[in-house]
């Protein structure tokens, strides 16, 4: 029982040797004040620190400042349960809230204090279910949820506390307890020293003083008899309980201690042991209960709730770690500077005592290994045994190993050079004798159910070798490598599993098949790990239970159900390229501890926080989105796993951006992985590869729609929610709808222009048919003229023959007088036929006219019908009144006056002031009334008539009805026999 009961304490203490790994956060980190007063953690999982110059806010990766209103420090922090952060500093009180791009900053509500305007600082912040209590040594400030102001409850008081849902009070070194509005006086409760901190304590109230632990159980205060008390009687400060009941202590000038519920002490940490100082100014437990301690010199973050713990040179250790063991009540480990031990002790009296070094062996210590209650040490020159505290040499040359062979009460060394025997004599081993016929290195060997030695060989593959009898001469070796069945000669390692030899090379993992003396693929363990794994190291828990290493640190737990059925129960990189690659160390202590040698020192790896883990629900966050350029824009500098709309959209021309993003994963921050894509860009919006990158940039994208979408990866193989970001590229500014609107205004103009063309074009053409048309007329008007100077000539001549006649023959005047007749009728005819001609010039002059005009209108419509046309079909407004515009300005043209007092003028002369004198008859005619019978006269169609008069021929019908009711006209009688018959003269005055 007494054995069974030892064994126990040593499990206990050997779970509480190793320390967390302390992680400093100084002013160079944050860019702050080296002091720090407070930590709270949001319901997202960023964390914010109380410093000297304001608020900072810690991702994971990157650090921001939030400053206060008055530029004062920030000394406390609360959260509510909906999440939000209140902030207590000096002289200024409020909350932080976050703007459209996603950034924290500081809201005061310091101006809804009543009465009171100056109160130094806030040492406290505490959400309570009503309210929030402001705590400052001057006053105690209440805001109530439902309401901007903000009370004052009492004045003058030494601290205060909010614990159960209960108000505490110390003043005047009495607890009073806040109760329906006022404070109450508890019993006995009269203290010289400071409280400086209560928590719930099993049924009852456990306070922190100065002068020590008390328990309060609700009428009296007792002192806190325990370890803790025994060894710290006094300088207590802060105390917190974690998720899993263990107690939490910072005592000034020591540093802090965790112990279990009730006192036994498990875990110091100070300044030796990696904390930036031995006093803290507070502590707080995030939500996977890991600590952070903020003092004067910055924040440590102590993973509490990790998996693994380390012995390193905080512990007393130093040099690279080869190999452990327990023994006689100790731990031993061995490194390249030699052999360390620590007693093991379930509750640990002497707190900050480190490994000692043991001496009498120095050097690199390849192996420790425990057999028949001894410690043998394999050691670069020689191979030692330890029996208690004495050290005795058994073999003088460089040791890698020791095997107990089966069914012997022998033991096989392996050493730089073969294979040696210890035998045991007088209850001490001895070196026997070496063993001839292989003189290769032995680092690693496993003997098989027939004897067989197994042996392999980092250059040359492995090595089966049949030793004799008498254990003195290799009958027979045979070799493995790359020609007899393994992928190659280098790297190759062998492996015991139950009765099965097993050979991982660089891209498998083999077994030797004893029926047909070949190696084969091991499918049960390459099937569920991958061809192109490489196995450095199989440590044993149980008969069906494996730890696996491999060369990269990826660290897997197997369960074995049968021979060919294996199943992967954890996997884990938190080791992953921080091993001693190819002296990779695996110590199972228990089921449930796991020593494994590292780069750092020595790591515990306890298996049950590992499965707890496979539980905690983390989140990913994009952190920062920027435009690439010389100097990045930001454009979002949030943090929400929330699926989040960037407010405004981006401008084409900052359209390479870059997204920061992180997970709040802080004791595992190293072995974070990132997936992203980018739907609206990547159509099959497929996962990209797991990177350690923490952000991703996009250039030259196309204006539209854009998701990105995130999600991370820990070490414990556990993926985080999806965050996604939406966003909008907005088009080039030749795709806005002010570009296009641009191009309607300049498409109108374009048309307009056309129009306008098409009329200077058209007023060209009409000038040259009128420049013809006068052309014509002064070629007619010289015609005529020529015409009359030749009558004239022939009038002067016949004159003068009628002279000369009357000269020459007086007496023949007779004769004369009739030949001057007949000259008279010639000149009258010939002023006739000059009459007539002129009459005909200008008849064609009329007629010509009246042609141009018939065309000019004719084309005039059409190109109005035309525009008519567009106007209806066009759905712009604004098209349609520049459209209508040059129809009025066309339909104008159709009815010029100007050309019509033309016509009327040309139609007077050739029918003698026809209209004239129609006018004068009829004084009461229109103008088209007048134009009317212009065109009846000269024998126009009504069609014709229509074309010229702008209208239609029905319209023309009517018109010349109504102008014979006009004249009076009977039914025998037509309208153009009437014009051209009409008699003037009666009506000439």
């Amino acid at each position: 029982m007494f054995a069974q009961q030892n064994n126990t304490n040593n499990k206990l203490a050997i779970n509480n040797i190793g320390l967390p790994k302390v992680i400093n956060y100084t002013s160079k980190n944050y860019q702050g004040h080296p002091r720090c007063y407070d930590a709270v953690q949001d319901n997202d999982g960023f964390l914010y620190f109380a410093n000297f110059w304001g608020i900072i806010q810690f991702d994971g990766t990157k650090w921001k400042k939030i400053f206060l209103t008055n530029g004062s420090s920030c000394t406390s922090l609360t959260k509510t349960t909906s999440g939000e952060i209140y902030v207590g500093g000096r002289n200024d009180i409020g909350y932080i809230k976050s703007n459209e791009k996603g950034e924290r900053h500081f809201v005061s509500i310091r101006q809804n204090i009543i009465g009171v305007r100056t109160f130094g600082e806030i040492w406290q912040t505490y959400a309570t279910k009503e309210g929030i209590l402001f705590v400052s040594y001057e006053a105690l400030f209440f805001k109530p949820y439902n309401d901007t102001k903000i009370l004052t409850l009492i004045k003058d008081i030494q601290g205060c506390f909010y614990v159960n849902d209960q108000i505490l009070v110390q003043k005047e070194n009495k607890i009073w307890s806040y109760v329906n509005g006022k404070f109450e006086l508890v019993s006995n409760s009269n203290f010289k020293s400071e409280i400086t901190s209560i928590i719930p304590f099993k049924k009852d109230l456990l306070f922190a003083t100065n002068g020590g632990l008390f328990i309060y159980d609700g009428n009296k205060f007792s002192k806190w008899e325990s370890q803790v008390t025994k060894v710290f009687n006094q300088g207590f400060s802060k105390i917190l309980r974690t998720i899993d009941n263990k107690l939490i202590f910072t005592i000034k000038q020591f540093g802090i201690i965790i112990t279990d519920i009730n006192g036994n002490i498990l875990t110091s940490l100070n300044k030796s042991s990696g904390l930036l100082t031995n006093s803290m100014s507070g502590i707080y437990t995030d939500k996977e209960d890991n600590l952070w301690a903020t003092s004067n010199s910055g924040i440590s973050y102590i993973p509490l709730s990790d998996e693994i713990t380390y012995i390193n040179d905080y512990s007393g250790i130093s040099g690279t770690p080869y190999s452990s063991a327990e023994y006689n009540g100790y731990l031993y480990l061995s490194t390249s500077d030699g052999i360390f031990r620590k007693r093991l002790t379930p509750i640990n009296q002497n707190i900050t005592r480190p490994f000692e070094k043991v001496e009498g062996i120095s050097g690199v210590v390849w192996k420790l290994f425990v057999y028949d209650g001894k410690l043998f040490c394999g050691q670069g020159n020689a191979a030692y045994q330890i029996d208690g505290d004495t050290i005795k040499q058994i073999y003088n040359k460089g040791t890698w190993l020791f095997h107990p062979l089966e069914g012997l009460n022998l033991i096989l060394i392996g050493t730089y050079r073969g294979l040696g025997i210890l035998e045991k004599k007088n209850g001490n081993w001895i070196y026997k004798n070496s063993i001839k016929g292989f003189e290769e290195s032995s680092r690693y060997l496993v003997e098989d159910k027939y004897g067989d030695i197994w042996i392999s060989h980092g250059n040359k593959g492995i090595y089966q070798l049949r030793i004799d009898k008498s254990l003195t001469q290799v009958t027979k070796v045979k070799q493995y490598n790359k020609r007899n069945g393994l992928p190659d000669n280098y790297d190759n390692n062998v492996f015991k599993i139950n009765e099965q030899i097993i050979i991982s090379g660089k891209k498998g993992i083999y077994f030797y098949d004893f029926e047909t003396e070949k190696i084969k693929d091991f499918l049960p363990l390459s099937s569920i790990l991958g061809k192109n794994i490489h196995l450095e190291r199989v440590q044993k828990v149980t008969d069906n239970l494996l730890w696996l290493m491999f060369n990269n640190g990826i660290l897997a737990k197997v369960e074995k159900f049968n021979q060919n059925n294996y199943k992967v129960r954890l996997l884990t990189n938190r080791f992953e390229n921080n091993t001693i690659q190819s002296f990779e160390h695996l110590n199972t202590i228990n089921e449930n501890l796991l020593l494994i040698g590292t780069q750092e020192g020595f790591s515990f790896l306890k298996r049950d926080k590992l499965v707890n883990k496979s539980s905690f629900i983390f989140s990913s966050f994009i952190n920062k989105v920027e435009v690439i350029t010389a100097n990045p824009e930001v454009i979002w500098d949030g943090l929400s796993s929330k699926f989040n709309k960037l407010s405004k959209s981006i401008p084409y021309s900052k359209r390479s951006l870059r997204f920061s993003y992180t997970a709040p994963s802080y004791q595992d921050q190293q072995g974070l992985r990132f997936q992203y894509f980018l739907s609206g860009f990547e159509e099959d919006n497929k996962w990209s590869n797991w990177t350690s990158n923490y952000y991703k940039e996009y250039t030259n994208l196309r204006a539209g729609t854009y998701v990105f979408h995130l999600r991370a990866i820990n070490s414990s193989g556990l993926i985080s929610k999806e965050t996604r970001l939406e966003f909008e590229v907005s088009p080039p500014w030749y795709s806005t709808i002010y570009a296009y609107i641009i191009y309607l205004i300049s498409l109108i103009s374009i048309c307009y222009a056309s129009l306008k063309y098409i009329q200077k074009w058209h007023n060209k053409e009409k000038r040259k048919i009128e420049i013809e048309k006068e052309r014509k007329i002064r070629e007619e008007q010289i015609k005529s003229e020529e015409a009359r100077l030749q009558n004239e000539k022939a009038i002067i001549k016949l004159e003068q023959e009628k002279l000369d006649i009357e000269a020459l023959n007086l007496l023949k005047k007779e004769e004369l007088l009739n030949i001057a007749k007949e000259k008279e009728r010639e000149i009258f005819e010939i002023q006739q036929e000059k009459l007539v001609a002129d009459l005909c010039a200008k008849n064609n002059e009329l007629t010509s006219l009246t042609i141009h005009l018939t065309q000019k209108n004719e084309v005039l419509s059409s190109i109005k019908a035309s525009l008519n046309k567009a106007i209806k079909e066009s759905g712009e407004k604004t098209t349609q009144t520049n459209l209508a515009q040059v129809g009025h300005m066309i339909e104008k043209n159709l009815n010029s006056q100007k050309e019509w007092d033309k016509f009327s003028e040309h139609f007077d002369v050739v029918h003698e002031d026809f209209l004239k004198k129609l006018q004068k008859r009829y004084p009461d005619l229109k103008a088209n009334s007048l134009k009317l019978c212009a065109y009846v006269k000269m024998k126009l169609s009504s069609k014709q008539i229509a074309v010229l008069m702008n209208t239609e021929p029905e319209s023309v019908t009517k018109a010349r009805y109504r102008l014979r009711l006009k004249f009076n006209l009977t039914k025998e009688i037509s309208l153009e026999e009437f014009l051209n018959e009409i008699n003037f003269e009666s009506y000439i005055e």
